[in-house]
């Protein structure tokens, strides 16, 4: 998603997905790594929010930054659960500034451990 010197000050979007464990044991941790870069400057911030399993983790990325992103969220891996994930990648412009950024996701793993 890029934002680059344009008059919306913000740019939002979303995914969802469903995953179903069938099987897992006590005490076993379901980890959800989403992957991918962000860039952002001239008053430009982005964030990325990660939510799961009732758990939100958010990562802020201030202006002048240029960085690959690694954001986890950690659930109990529960047999016979399904879990409604989602990702929310967003860029905002302070006011009155005409900052570029951008942010994508280019992958989401998940393990169980």
């Amino acid at each position: 998603m890029g934002n680059g010197a344009v008059t919306e000050p913000d740019a939002t979007r979303s995914f969802s997905m469903t995953l179903p464990l069938t099987d897992g044991a006590k005490g076993e941790t379901l980890r959800v790594h989403a992957q991918g870069f962000a860039f952002t400057q001239d008053g430009a911030t982005a964030r990325l929010t990660l939510r799961g399993g009732g758990r939100v983790t958010v990562k802020d990325i201030p202006t002048g930054s240029e960085l690959d992103l690694l954001q986890t969220l950690e659930l109990p891996a529960s047999p016979a659960t399904t879990y409604q994930l989602s990702a929310d990648i967003e860029l905002h412009q302070r006011d009155g500034t005409v900052g570029d950024g951008y942010l994508n996701i280019l992958a989401i793993d998940i393990e169980i451990t």
